[in-house]
């Protein structure tokens, strides 16, 4: 898992890292004071969720969220010491996810970080795990790498996506909607012929036959499934 803070005084930058790294060990996270960066970074580094400081005057918040929303759907919570109705309604129609107020207290920011990627279909914190292991496919959450029978897979950003909100829900049936709402934002809810495509693509990379597919499995008429492979003997 990665977090990206962006534009944060150094204390309120420690207090965050503190609290992210203390609740849940073993997570990302990187800092950044420069707007430019910290949007090349959404595109670079991939993180899972981003805590932008939205009324620090060097970075301008509120641009910041629009140019990631010209590219991104990745969950952004504001953090402000503003008061004004009115700045909580620009970001959040603007494309934040939720606003935490300054001085924050640390149980809710927690909360409200689950709370987000939960709403995405992300690998929820309270699951966190380093890594998923089975006979078959593993990944390393830490560092995004996919093996196949201990073997490297590149799999593009999406696909990466797509491959963990079906693993974050092993043995259950994600509907199409949902999984299209999750990877790829309420534009593409409708676009089922799109979210084939890439299963197709992500087949043809972890299965051993993507015509017989044994773990991403069809679920017709609602969606797909993961299916954790078991070992042989």
């Amino acid at each position: 898992m990665k977090v990206l803070l962006i534009g944060h005084e150094a204390e309120t930058e420690q207090n965050i890292c503190l609290s992210l790294q203390l609740r849940w060990p073993g997570i990302t996270v990187i800092t950044t004071n420069n707007a430019r960066n910290g949007i090349d970074w959404v595109e670079t580094e991939q993180p899972d969720i981003i805590i932008l400081e939205y009324d620090n005057p060097d970075i301008n918040g509120l641009r910041i969220l629009s140019d990631v929303r010209l590219f991104s759907e990745i969950p952004i919570i504001a953090l402000s010491a503003s008061i004004d109705t009115m700045d909580k309604i620009k970001a959040l129609e603007t494309g934040a996810d939720d606003w935490i107020g300054k001085p924050f207290n640390h149980m809710e920011l927690l909360a409200k970080v689950n709370a987000v990627l939960r709403r995405y279909g992300t690998v929820q914190f309270h699951q966190y795990a380093t890594s998923f292991i089975s006979s078959k496919l593993t990944i390393n959450f830490t560092n995004r790498e996919v093996c196949v029978s201990g073997n490297p897979v590149k799999l593009t950003p999406t696909e990466y996506k797509l491959l963990c909100c079906l693993v974050k829900n092993e043995g259950k049936a994600v509907p199409h909607h949902r999984l299209l709402d999750n990877v790829w934002g309420s534009g593409y809810t409708d676009d089922i012929s799109f979210l084939k495509k890439y299963v197709y693509r992500l087949r043809s990379k972890v299965e051993d036959n993507h015509q017989n597919p044994q773990m991403i499995v069809t679920e017709w008429g609602v969606g797909y499934k993961f299916v954790k492979p078991v070992s042989v003997f």
